[in-house]
């Protein structure tokens, strides 16, 4: 047995190393970069629809009155806005949120196509088996983030409310379509662009630690954010990045990234990494004695029955043998 992973010299990683060569340091420099960019975009695709509810809302107008008055402070005022525009956003405005993510995923492969000369494929965007590679890997996102559910019911962390009683089935489906933007978004970002860029340049393992801490990075902004939460997330960087190199593709992380907000938020009615509660199909509710367990104010995500599941699943990656990858399209 050999925990090795068998993925220092990909095929991927070899047709990525045919474009330009920059340096780790220019690596991670230029990744901020493209991703603020791709932020960016985000915002100018929010920022009409997000200005007309937030000064439409009575909640923020009250705040700003207090702040006027001098009740509250700046950092006050801050602090309760930012709070109040993650968790108090309609549906549609979160949705919207998680759809304008493309943006991150075309800069990220327009970055990668243009200035490193990388291909597609290099990026994990194969052809091959492309459907089927992404119906498993849903079926890993379910799976994993259901067993995490069940440990933290039977650690006495959660508590099962029911199914609901009016499903807004509609809503259901556009967080779906939002979370498979939104899971790629990240996969394309840190996984097949950065951490395979390194790899050009660093030993795989080096690359795959980078891009796994990085990726929890971009999550110490969200609410309920814990030490405990930043290991699970680097953790979970971890699992999609080896998931990714042993299968030879994108496609399953993608999809497994996905499922997993997916299920979490708009099956289970859990919150999603501080985000609000969404509509859902059940509803469950934390046990609050239990935050260690159920993650607190973060969501599962940032609890022990999380970090259980993402140590099963890293240690069943190691085991598993590499998937031969397929010949790569020079096309693509």
């Amino acid at each position: 047995m050999s925990l090795k992973i068998n993925l220092d010299k990909p095929k991927l990683i070899e047709e990525a190393k045919q474009g330009k060569s920059i340096s780790p340091i220019i690596q991670i420099s230029s990744f901020i970069v493209v991703f603020i960019v791709g932020c960016l975009f985000e915002m100018l695709i929010l920022g009409a629809p997000m200005m007309k509810f937030m000064f439409g809302s009575e909640e923020v107008q009250t705040l700003t009155k207090q702040y006027s008055e001098g009740t509250i402070g700046i950092e006050e005022l801050t602090s309760k806005i930012k709070a109040f525009a993650t968790t108090g956003l309609p549906d549609n405005i979160v949705v919207l949120s998680l759809v304008a993510t493309v943006c991150v995923t075309i800069a990220s492969i327009v970055y990668c196509k243009r200035y490193e000369k990388r291909s597609l494929a290099s990026m994990g965007f194969r052809k091959s088996n492309a459907v089927k590679e992404y119906l498993i890997g849903m079926l890993v996102g379910f799976g994993m983030f259901s067993a995490a559910v069940g440990i933290c019911l039977v650690l006495g962390g959660l508590s099962f409310d029911g199914v609901e009683k009016q499903i807004a089935w509609h809503y259901i489906f556009l967080y779906f379509i939002g979370f498979v933007l939104q899971g790629m978004s990240e996969e394309v970002a840190c996984r097949g662009y950065l951490m395979i860029s390194l790899a050009t340049r660093v030993p795989m393992a080096v690359a795959l630690g980078i891009s796994s801490v990085v990726f929890a990075v971009l999550h110490l902004g969200n609410p309920g954010v814990s030490p405990l939460a930043v290991v699970n997330l680097i953790m979970f960087g971890l699992f999609a990045g080896i998931y990714f190199l042993k299968r030879g593709n994108i496609w399953g992380a993608c999809a497994a990234h996905s499922v997993w907000n997916f299920v979490q938020g708009n099956f289970y009615g859990i919150s999603v990494s501080g985000m609000k509660q969404m509509k859902s199909i059940m509803h469950m509710t934390f046990v609050d004695s239990k935050d260690l367990i159920n993650g607190g104010a973060f969501g599962l995500e940032g609890g022990l029955g999380v970090t259980i599941v993402y140590a099963i699943g890293i240690v069943i990656l190691l085991l598993t043998k590499t998937k031969q990858d397929e010949v790569i399209d020079q096309k693509s």
